[in-house]
């Protein structure tokens, strides 16, 4: 416990700072960071076995580890790049995949640590070997072949052109540069946008689904105990659960995506140039944020005709955002009924078949991710994502108070699977937020919006004296 929070409590404030200065100075450099803080980890054990260190030399790497961010840090700062370098319409399909392969690796990883333990000579402790390599691999990837992401995020991209043509067209007017201050209470900022309708919804909706997760630690103490099951049937649900998980995430929710991303609406640019838009094949906007068209350029002439690319259709926005929405509404009844139905399960066997069709409750988290992300902007996205690491951590730290407890009050009643139950309404409760508060309107409408924060960052930065003066 002393090891775990260790971990824990370090990273819930270090988490804030890294997403702050990733949204600054680049992802790049704050990859390093949980490479380092593994690697760490890693020979401390290697110390202690080694050379008999005392444990307390554990207790100082973890704590290292937490400061540095850990494995929070490093899912944080993997969102925020993805966003940096995926088109906005493209997002849920690229957090669906490696939602997926994050989750085989979390399965398939104790599998193939314990098999190594009985291959290598040297047992436990090679299998910590391979996992230095591993993050010394890492880190030299990070340091010589990564390529930042940040830049090209902040660079105006053609959606953003398109929006604010009116005001690119302006004079540039002056204003004060913000003082360390209010650089510093950015965050703040970032927090009354997410505290806004829908966006509180959907953060609402990934803290309950966290704190239901967190229960589910319990989930194979109530196998063995009543359903018989030992450390193999566990492996193999285990891996079963992986198979299925994929198919649902990389085949059913990519199938989901992409009929949702196939353009469908006429581009208004061409028909307010007058061009008759014909009925052709599928186009897609590359490049495009979703749901905005391509600027209509210049009538161009034969010799720059095919160097101009409009495209016929574009995308739906609408449709894009209700499917979307959907998902993660169904996903969450359908988690909700499946923790609860497994509560009354007898027989092993049949946990397998409610998994089956549970497993559409998995697209419910990485759909949310993309939503917040595209209605975050690009200079925020680091300090978004460390609000949904700190999130997951809040309620996977709840969860080890609320459902230990339940377990060891229930287990030798009538119904030992009363901690699932009380998973089953925590995801009730993300439904029934996604179902009453999640607006499609307002989600669209929060598409690249900017914090509300410029006002009152202006009234700070006059009263402290204001500053040097910049263009816009």
């Amino acid at each position: 416990m002393a090891i775990s929070l260790a971990v824990s409590l370090p990273a819930v404030l270090s988490i804030p700072l890294i997403g702050h200065f990733a949204d600054r100075f680049g992802r790049r450099p704050f990859f390093m960071l949980p490479c380092i803080s593994g690697t760490v980890a890693i020979l401390a054990v290697l110390g202690v076995a080694a050379f008999e260190l005392p444990l307390w030399v554990l207790l100082v790497a973890n704590l290292i580890q937490g400061l540095l961010g850990g494995y929070q840090a490093i899912m944080m700062i993997t969102w925020s790049y993805l966003a940096d370098v995926t088109p906005a319409h493209s997002r849920a399909r690229v957090f669906l995949i490696t939602e997926a392969f994050v989750f085989v690796a979390f399965t398939g990883g104790p599998y193939v640590g314990g098999l190594l333990t009985r291959i290598l000579p040297s047992g436990v402790v090679g299998v910590f070997q391979l996992s230095l390599v591993g993050k010394l691999l890492a880190l030299l990837y990070v340091v010589f072949l990564l390529p930042e992401s940040l830049e090209k995020a902040k660079s105006p991209s053609v959606s953003s052109i398109a929006e604010n043509s009116p005001a690119a067209a302006a004079p540039a007017t002056p204003f004060y540069k913000a003082a360390l201050w209010t650089r510093l209470s950015t965050p703040s900022a970032l927090l009354r946008m997410l505290a806004q309708p829908p966006r509180s919804h959907l953060v609402f909706i990934a803290f309950v689904t966290g704190l239901g997760v967190g229960g589910l630690t319990l989930f194979f103490y109530y196998c063995s105990y009543r359903l018989g099951w030992d450390s193999l049937d566990e492996g193999i649900y285990l891996l079963y659960l992986s198979v299925t998980r994929l198919i649902w995430m990389l085949g059913v929710g990519g199938l989901i995506d992409r009929h949702a991303s196939k353009p469908t609406l006429p581009n208004p640019a061409l028909a307010s140039a007058g061009v008759q838009v014909p009925a052709p094949p599928p186009y897609t906007v590359e490049g495009a944020d979703a749901g905005v068209s391509a600027p209509l350029a210049a009538p161009a002439s034969d010799s720059t005709a095919e160097a101009t690319v409009i495209p016929p259709l574009i995308l739906d926005v609408r449709r894009k955002v209700r499917s979307e929405v959907m998902t993660v509404r169904l996903g969450m009844v359908v988690s909700a009924i499946g923790m609860i139905t497994i509560g009354f399960l007898s027989e092993g066997w049949m946990v397998y078949v409610v998994a089956t069709f549970t497993g559409f409750g998995t697209l419910a988290k990485p759909t949310i991710r993309a939503l917040l992300s595209r209605s975050t902007p690009p200079t925020l996205q680091g300090r978004m994502f460390s609000i949904l690491q700190i999130t997951d951590q809040i309620a996977s730290v709840m969860s080890s108070f609320i459902f230990p407890p339940i377990w060891a009050a229930t287990v030798g009643t009538r119904f030992p699977g009363t901690f699932l139950f009380v998973i089953g309404v925590c995801f009730l409760a993300g439904a029934g937020v996604a179902f009453a508060g999640l607006s499609v309107d307002d989600l669209i409408d929060g598409f690249h919006a900017a914090p509300p924060a410029e006002a009152s960052e202006r009234a700070d930065v006059e009263s402290e004296g204001g500053g040097e003066t910049v263009d816009a």
